[in-house]
């Protein structure tokens, strides 16, 4: 033991006594090491959102009576942070209105549908996105007398949408949805604008 207490002697003097650029190379590095525990980003590779209708515009009959307007809608976007992305949605509704043309009495829609939409963030303020779909509408249309139609169309929503951020996860959402009928008989077609709440993750 007393033949290591020189070496540990000179080990002690040699660092208390540490050239100043390494002293000062040590200083300068710490930040490096400080960069690394600050808070960062956080990443998100989802955004899903919940839609509801909020207006509701028939297609022919814009004088109409507007009996019911729902709905449910959830989209999913993939890679939201990214400049430009791609989202999917579903959506259901349930509409009735009372035209104002006398022949009719009522019309009724239950319609479901699927779309895809290309969005563009600009000046990463908001995102612009535009969209169709294919989805099938079932309509029931009384008319005057006592007569009935019903029958089932393929249709093709078109959409244009936009997404305002709210904090770092939270999202709102404003889409406007055109459905046009390709059916025969009293027109079903429709336009909704809908609003949605929804969140990063």
């Amino acid at each position: 033991m007393k033949t290591l207490f020189p070496f540990f002697l000179i080990l002690l003097i040699l660092t208390a006594y540490a050239p100043p650029r390494l002293v000062a190379q040590a200083r300068e590095e710490a930040p490096i090491f400080r960069r690394f525990s600050r808070e960062r980003e956080p990443v998100t590779y989802r955004m899903g959102m919940f839609e509801f209708p909020v207006l509701l515009r028939p297609q022919t009959y814009s004088g109409a009576e507007v009996r019911e307007n729902l709905g449910l809608g959830y989209v999913l976007a993939f890679a939201p942070k990214n400049q430009v992305f791609i989202a999917i949605g579903i959506n259901w509704a349930r509409m009735e209105w009372r035209p104002s043309n006398p022949e009719v009495e009522v019309i009724e829609i239950k319609q479901i549908d699927i779309s895809q939409s290309l969005n563009f963030w600009l000046w990463r303020t908001f995102a612009i996105g535009l969209g169709v779909g294919f989805g099938v509408m079932d309509t029931f249309v009384l008319l005057s007398g006592g007569r009935a139609e019903h029958q089932i169309v393929p249709y093709v929503p078109l959409q244009v949408g936009l997404v305002i951020p709210v904090g770092a996860r939270l999202h709102l959402g404003l889409r406007l949805v055109h459905t046009p009928f390709m059916g025969s008989g009293a027109a079903s077609g429709n336009t909704r604008l809908l609003i949605g709440v929804g969140g990063s993750f």
